[in-house]
């Protein structure tokens, strides 16, 4: 048995010994904090008694239990469980308070893979407005957890919820849903994501026209084809210095900055992937790199709040707080996507059956 557990177990069987307790916490405790399907049920059962201005006691709960559910299901002798666990002075407020820790640290670790998805299907439809719509969400869903957690802790300070942003409505999906789409698209493989980066470099040295959509978010240190790190900081520094830019002007800059940012590929290679990259559209080259650079800040911030969540000495509004710092650095992310030409398939993206509407579906 674990501390959640049992703390779900004593805040039942606290209620159930002392039913009018219910009041302290029915404002801001649900059913659906309750890990356990069977404890959510009892809670329920003793708030509907509570409502109906009857006596949930064990008794009366058991009673309830076996009327919508059936012996089996309600279990009733399980309630003995309960009552057992109970402290001599048992503080109902105290352990439900950690009940609802627990759900909303269950319920941080969800959002991080439903911001994967959202990556996942902007990077599909090569729109931000999925990620957007989701990102307010979370972001609505967080300050609703602000406020019950201030209301759980006694915090002097109150919350009010985040309002969605814009009019755009979007219905979350199951945390199910979101894992099963995120299975049937795997992130790409390095390598295939560092021959992407090589193209952008090598397309925007024969297009240098288009440098400047990508000079205020193409990082050199966050391209994972290192050898081409040299040429992408050359290809910015030449933009920035008004300097005209070409295959040649390019190998020059990497032969002058190689003794701080390293050598660089070959000459020869370089003018090669130029002329092979010369062909590319620019603009599907461009948002074929940010589609992988959004799906990869999307899979390390769920990774740092799954971190977060299960770490039991963090604060929850210093995760809450790292949740909205993680959803502001998504949507600004998502952004450097690019609307598709109409008719056209973006660059390096398979097409997909599964249409991401199915994941998010999003109104008006």
């Amino acid at each position: 048995m674990s501390a959640a557990q049992l703390a779900e177990q004593a805040t039942l069987g606290a209620l159930l010994l002392d039913p009018p307790a219910v009041a302290a916490v029915s404002g801001w405790l649900r059913a659906e904090d309750f890990a356990d399907p069977w404890h959510g049920e009892v809670y329920t059962s003793i708030r509907e008694l509570d409502a109906a201005h009857e006596r949930g006691d064990a008794a009366a709960v058991g009673v309830a239990l076996i009327d919508r559910h059936g012996y089996r299901v309600a279990d009733a002798p399980r309630l003995l469980d309960l009552l057992q666990v109970v402290p001599l002075r048992p503080r109902p407020r105290h352990y439900a308070a950690m009940v609802l820790e627990g759900s909303l640290r269950r319920q941080v670790a969800c959002h991080g893979v439903l911001l994967e998805a959202a990556a996942l299907a902007c990077a599909i439809e090569g729109t931000p407005h999925v990620l957007d719509a989701v990102t307010a969400q979370v972001e609505a869903a967080v300050g609703v957890a602000e406020t019950r957690w201030a209301l759980a802790s006694r915090s002097a300070a109150t919350v009010t919820p985040t309002a969605g942003r814009g009019e755009r409505v979007v219905v979350l999906p199951p945390a199910v849903a979101a894992d099963r789409l995120l299975t049937r698209h795997p992130a790409p493989a390095p390598g295939e994501v560092a021959a992407r980066e090589v193209d952008l470099v090598a397309c925007l040295i024969a297009h240098p026209d288009r440098v400047a959509d990508v000079s205020g978010w193409l990082r050199p240190d966050a391209l994972t084809a290192q050898a081409w790190r040299p040429v992408c900081t050359a290809l910015l520094a030449l933009h920035d210095a008004g300097v005209p830019i070409d295959v040649v002007t390019v190998a020059w800059e990497v032969t002058r900055g190689s003794h701080a940012h390293g050598p660089g590929p070959e000459p020869r290679e370089l003018r090669e992937a130029v002329e092979a990259a010369s062909i590319l559209d620019p603009t599907y080259t461009i948002r074929a790199v940010a589609a992988d650079q959004l799906r990869a800040t999307a899979t390390r911030a769920a990774e740092a709040l799954r971190t977060g969540a299960a770490h039991p000495g963090l604060d929850l509004r210093d995760l809450f707080g790292t949740t909205r710092l993680l959803t502001d650095t998504l949507r600004v992310a998502a952004e450097r996507l690019d609307r598709p030409t109409p008719g056209a398939a973006p660059v390096g993206w398979e097409p997909s059956t599964t249409a991401p509407a199915r994941l998010l579906v999003v109104g008006r």
